[in-house]
């Protein structure tokens, strides 16, 4: 690609590596299922065979102390929850909390992702919802929006970029 759009998209979670695989109207995007550690850039191309990109900041888990010094420069948030940790869900939903309520986050986009149901082991959603009293969160919450997604067959990725590339697409800018 000569030209990518630098979106304000910030990528947070335990796992958050985890999410980019595509489905069957995006290319291949990344399938390393492995935590993040650091900063990552990644380069998520889309559109008709993936002729367009998006560039979005990946902030693993193991940089939680650093999330907020990076929300004043994100208009657009996806944080992602690994199903397949129980041990790590009650943890993730304080993370989402203070995500939601920091100064710096009030009036953006947050989109929460439930990955890895699909494996053997995880919380269900039912379980999920009521440990993350999410639906109560998403009647109070209004700019967050919840997508479930297959890191290991890409079902649902389709749906999170096309969400992410409706809401970020005022705030790109070439880059």
């Amino acid at each position: 690609m000569h030209i990518s759009k630098w979106v304000s998209l910030f990528l947070i979670g335990f796992f958050p590596s985890a999410i980019w695989r595509s489905e069957d109207n995006y290319e291949q995007i990344s399938a390393d299922l492995v935590p993040s550690v650091g900063v990552e850039i990644h380069s998520i191309k889309h559109g008709k065979k993936g002729k367009k990109s998006l560039v979005a900041r990946e902030v693993g888990g193991l940089m939680m102390p650093m999330w907020p010094r990076f929300f004043g420069e994100c208009d657009t948030f996806v944080f992602v929850v690994d199903m397949s940790q129980r041990a790590m869900i009650s943890e993730a939903t304080m993370e989402l909390y203070e995500l939601l309520t920091h100064d710096e986050t009030q009036g953006k986009n947050i989109g929460l992702v439930l990955n890895k149901g699909d494996l053997p082991c995880t919380l269900s959603r039912k379980e999920i919802d009521w440990v993350m009293q999410l639906p109560k969160l998403q009647m109070e919450v209004e700019r967050l929006q919840v997508f479930e997604l297959s890191a290991l067959t890409g079902q649902g990725t389709d749906l999170l970029l096309g969400w992410i590339i409706e809401k970020t697409q005022g705030s790109a800018s070439i880059g």
